[in-house]
């Protein structure tokens, strides 16, 4: 096994997949990482999805359910079901093992909707993966993407006192997983600027977590993580 696919079961053997809340009900919540796809999309249906990163199964399968094809993407996808327990031939998506950081085995212009939720700072170079996901949405298609910021006033205390920024979860030195396995830092700047760069329009910006109405009014200053809501021009 590469070193590279090392690093990233590494890090979901630290992910519990089980008992998860009804995605069904939390992704409607305000706050919620998922949020923007249910705000934005009011009628998914007939769409083609595919999301970057496998999780919980009940989120996939519920995502699965609302759109018209959906897929799911991943370098560890087979491990990830053979550890659950899961057969493969039972769920209700096409799956397949994909190292993200690689091309993509998709034609150009394949899917109505890109998801990458929390996976594109795991991944080695933002810019492939901006312009993967830009290369296999179709014309006016609507790119879902979360990203940390580094912004946060958490993260310019922790700066100011000579201390390393928090992305990820508080005890990652414990869990000897460096920032969590992150490998970039982002600002709401330059996710715009990356993906203009690409020939995606930034719409909308759906902070994460409590204090939603607030959060808006302060994303760069308050925000740990926020959902992105691009349209491939």
């Amino acid at each position: 096994m590469s070193s590279e696919k090392k690093f990233y079961i590494k890090h979901y053997e630290k992910i519990e997949l089980r008992n998860e809340p009804d995605f069904s009900t939390e992704y409607k919540n305000k706050g919620h990482r998922y949020y923007c796809i249910y705000d934005y999309l009011k009628k998914p249906q007939g769409y083609s999805a595919i999301e970057w990163g496998c999780g919980p199964l009940a989120k996939m399968s519920y995502l699965s359910s609302i759109f018209g094809d959906f897929c799911v993407v991943d370098i560890a996808a087979s491990i990830l079901l053979k550890n659950e327990g899961i057969n493969e031939e039972t769920i209700p998506f096409n799956l397949f093992d994909c190292n993200l950081n690689e091309n993509l085995a998709f034609h150009d212009k394949s899917f109505d909707v890109v998801i990458a939720m929390m996976v594109i700072e795991h991944l080695f170079d933002p810019f492939h993966s901006f312009r993967e996901a830009a290369r296999i949405c179709k014309d006016d298609g609507v790119i879902f993407i979360n990203l940390p910021l580094v912004t946060s006033v958490k993260n310019r205390l922790r700066l100011l006192f000579g201390k390393l920024p928090k992305t990820s979860s508080q005890n990652w030195e414990v869990l000897e997983e460096w920032d969590g396995g992150h490998l970039h830092y982002f600002t709401i700047d330059k996710v715009r600027w990356l993906g203009e760069k690409y020939g995606l329009r930034l719409v909308k910006i759906y902070p994460v977590g409590r204090f939603f109405g607030l959060k808006k009014l302060f994303k760069s200053l308050l925000c740990n993580e926020v959902s992105f809501v691009f349209i491939k021009n």
